[in-house]
């Protein structure tokens, strides 16, 4: 009897850490630190690729978790979605913010720590605002202004080589016609008929005056100007003539980018994240790509630079967490190199070997002009000279939207005008 005693005293004695220890193991993950993650999902960031990144960080911090929002897609930016959880009083821990000047001046933000990793930002000085404080992590270069090409249907019409002005554009728009070919596809029903406006108009306006915005806020120039009037009325008469798809006021950003991915449309204005999507590394005709024609050839490329960048709500009950997924996704070598090889850009970090990547066969030809252009950092809703107002780009929008369905160049000007002016105060 006393040996059974013993024997279950010692079963006891063994089974009891099990459980305790279950016990703790289950304490903590309920111990865990969540926040929230405010993601914008676009055909290259896909959810997987948000899902991966989330899923590194929580492995290299065991005691966070982290909840991904999903802004709602169709927008310019995630930045409307932002300001609906603003005002609801549900904003997220961490934010993957494009215009942040607006939450900063309502206070939504946090000042990010400033150490050795952020001090390696070549541009770290102008990411700084006024007050001395740094309230994104952000360290790319993305170049905005691109046409993506299908060097099979331009090889079918008898073009020879990608336009460098504007007249060799409408030229080869008009031997693609004749060949029974749709030039150019532009997504008419949403961001990218304004998107597409800017990248044609910006190596004229922007690289024209670089302080066009602040420029603008000063009374010193009008979208009434010639810049802007020859740009609008150029893009105009690009529908009109069929060099871009008739189709495009019903065309979404998927649907225009599938249309040139089907070979149905010649060329294709987006930014340099195309030419990492694997979609189009796969495509079956070879894409090549060239810079925005302008009047007498001169290449010129607009870029935007540190302005996509992760910023951490100043009410969040958890911003040592939160701080630490921000600069996670915008400094992180692994991070920041998956994202530039998904939306090819350039590491804008001292020590910007840590971030290379395999550049695609396009992303090489996108590198090529990146090297010998004039760049011309900013433009459509990020500053050159100044801060556009809020919402700057859902005008630009609306102006591509008038151009494409009978609208008048009068009354695009008077829209970008009259928006700016009510929103910025001149």
């Amino acid at each position: 009897m006393k040996k059974l005693v013993l024997l279950l005293l010692a079963l006891f004695l063994i089974v009891t850490p099990v459980f305790s220890a279950g016990k703790t193991e289950d304490a903590r993950a309920t111990q865990k630190t969540e926040i929230d993650f405010q993601v914008w999902v676009t055909p290259n960031l896909t959810v997987e690729y948000w899902e991966g990144l989330v899923a590194d960080f929580e492995k290299k911090n065991p005691d966070i978790k982290v909840n991904i929002i999903q802004a709602i897609t169709g927008e310019s930016t995630a930045d409307n979605f932002l300001r609906s959880r603003l005002a609801a009083g549900n904003f997220p821990d961490v934010s993957h913010v494009f215009t942040e000047d607006m939450f900063i001046e309502a206070g939504a933000f946090l000042p990010l720590p400033i150490d050795d990793d952020v001090r390696r930002l070549r541009n770290l000085d102008g990411m700084i605002k006024e007050d001395g404080n740094l309230y994104t992590y952000d360290s790319i270069t993305l170049v905005h202004g691109l046409v993506y090409y299908n060097k099979q249907l331009f090889a079918q019409a008898g073009i020879k080589t990608p336009p460098q002005t504007q007249a060799e554009l409408d030229a080869a728009c008009e031997q693609l016609l004749r060949a029974g070919i749709v030039p150019m596809t532009v997504a008419g029903a949403d961001w990218i008929a304004g998107f597409a406006l800017s990248i044609f108009a910006a190596p004229q306006v922007f690289y024209n005056n670089t302080v066009w915005y602040k420029d603008k806020n000063e009374g010193k120039v009008s979208f009434y100007d010639a810049d802007w009037r020859d740009a609008l009325t150029r893009y105009k008469a690009m529908y009109d003539k069929g060099y871009i798809y008739k189709g495009a006021p019903a065309m979404d950003y998927n649907d225009s980018q599938q249309f040139f991915l089907d070979g149905k449309a010649a060329m294709y204005p987006m930014g340099s994240w195309f030419s990492g999507a694997p979609e189009a590394v796969n495509a079956d005709f070879e894409i090549g790509v060239f810079a925005p024609p302008t009047k007498d050839g001169t290449i010129y490329m607009s870029a935007i630079a540190n302005r996509n960048g992760y910023a951490v709500s100043s009410t969040s009950k958890n911003p040592e967490a939160a701080i630490a997924l921000a600069k996670y996704m915008g400094l992180d070598p692994y991070a920041v190199s998956k994202r530039l090889a998904l939306e090819g850009g350039f590491s804008d970090m001292e020590n910007a070997d840590d971030y290379a990547y395999d550049m695609t066969y396009i992303q090489e030809e996108v590198n090529e002009i990146y090297k010998n252009a004039k760049v011309m950092t900013n433009n459509y809703n990020h500053p050159v000279g100044a801060n556009p107002p809020d919402g700057f780009t859902d005008a630009l929008t609306v102006a591509g939207q008038m151009l494409f369905t009978g609208g008048s160049v009068q009354g695009a000007m008077n829209e970008l005008q009259t928006y700016w002016n009510t929103n910025q105060g001149q």
